[in-house]
């Protein structure tokens, strides 16, 4: 961890990270893959911001990666769940 980096983006690591692990990509894709969308937009933004500059997206796109991504780890998990004998 860096502290120039917002705790919202680490969080959205870390959300899309246990997706992952969850079997996000294959069986809630279409969430999973917004998801990252969404943290590749903060990060971006996150990137561009200058010096000493707030920019409010950057917290509103990661929480909404976090969002997404807890979303396609509970799909994962039922539909997991749902396959196993």
């Amino acid at each position: 961890m860096d502290s120039k980096t917002p705790l919202d983006i680490y969080e959205a690591r870390n959300a899309v990270r246990i997706a992952r692990s969850a079997g996000a990509e294959r069986y809630a894709a279409e969430t999973f893959h917004k998801a990252l969308q969404l943290l590749q937009q903060a990060e971006s933004i996150f990137a561009r911001k200058k010096k000493g500059q707030d920019i409010p997206d950057v917290k509103e796109k990661a929480r909404a990666a976090t969002q997404a991504a807890e979303e396609a780890r509970a799909a994962a998990a039922e539909r997991e769940g749902q396959s196993s004998p």
